[in-house]
């Protein structure tokens, strides 16, 4: 009986250990469109001398994308192929101190600024993600709405959709298992407030979904902002900054269409300002929830 039932709970054992390690990767689905919610949370607190200053704010934007390829039959786990974005609304509110300021892109009488920012509602564009995950720097509909809406330069759409959909693909290509540890290089354009690496861990793999945990670090940077300001009657200096912070969130993939995903993170940074004698502490903290579902 003992050679017989060793032998079997080996194979019991070593059966349940391989079982147990589940594995999976990420797969998009083309051409099926999803509804993106996401929502952006801004709150600063800074001080200065004998006054302490804080403002909050609020975007919200719902938006339509979808993945487009030439075998729009099977599955994509990896580049290339086109992603279409549509802009459906987009909604900014801010609190400094006292006072409010609201934009709707429904609402034609906002600010001149936002109200162009407003006519790409509607208007597709497609972007193009090449090997490794690089955005191919020409899109001919952004192109085309820049050039009829030159205060979008200020925004660099191209930019901002690349920060959007850099988590969404982060995982992609990868065969993926519980506690697996992922670094993703950043692969937009340098910005000293988003890490240069992120690390991805798999937290967790079921039969409907992928969990991973993510975290980064912008490690102490140094840069001046834009433009100079006058400090006395003769004199106009820079506004040198000196900017660190800690990157955490956490993701949901659903397995059977990745585009269906449920992502959180927050940034949280400590900044120095220095102009000329003038020095004062800006604390910043930035909370990003974007998730999607089947268009209707």
């Amino acid at each position: 009986m003992r050679r017989v039932l060793f032998p079997f709970l080996c194979v019991l054992f070593t059966t349940n250990a391989f079982a147990s390690e589940k594995k999976a990767h990420l797969q998009f689905l083309s051409n099926t469109p999803v509804n993106l919610n996401s929502e952006v949370t801004i709150n600063i607190n800074q001080s200065l001398p004998g006054l302490s200053l804080s403002t909050r704010g609020t975007q919200l934007i719902n938006a339509i994308v979808a993945i487009q390829t030439e075998h729009s039959d099977l599955p994509i786990t990896k580049p290339p192929f086109d992603v279409t974005f549509i802009l459906k609304t987009l909604k900014i509110s801010m609190r400094a101190n006292d006072e409010d300021l609201v934009f709707d892109s429904e609402d034609r009488d906002s600010s001149l600024y936002l109200s162009q920012v407003s006519k790409i509602v509607d208007r597709p564009i497609r972007i193009h993600f090449g090997e490794g995950f690089k955005l191919a720097t020409e899109s001919k509909e952004l192109e085309q709405i820049v050039k009829e809406l030159p205060v979008l330069q200020e925004i660099n759409p191209q930019q901002l959709l690349m920060d959007v959909f850099f988590p969404f693909f982060a995982l992609a290509g990868i065969e993926l298992k519980e506690g697996m540890t992922i670094d993703r290089t950043y692969i937009g354009q340098d910005n000293p407030a988003i890490p240069g690496v992120f690390t991805y861990t798999i937290t967790s793999i079921d039969d409907y979904n992928i969990h991973a945990n993510l975290k980064g670090e912008v490690e102490k940077k140094f840069f001046s902002l834009a433009g100079l300001v006058k400090v006395n009657d003769e004199d106009e200096q820079a506004v040198n900054v000196t900017l660190k912070g800690i990157v955490e969130g956490k993701g949901k993939w659903n397995r059977d269409n990745s585009m269906l995903c449920d992502l959180e993170v927050h940034y949280s940074y400590t900044a120095m300002f220095k102009l000329g004698e003038w020095e004062w502490m800006m604390n910043i903290g930035v909370d990003v929830h974007n998730r999607t579902k089947l268009k209707n």
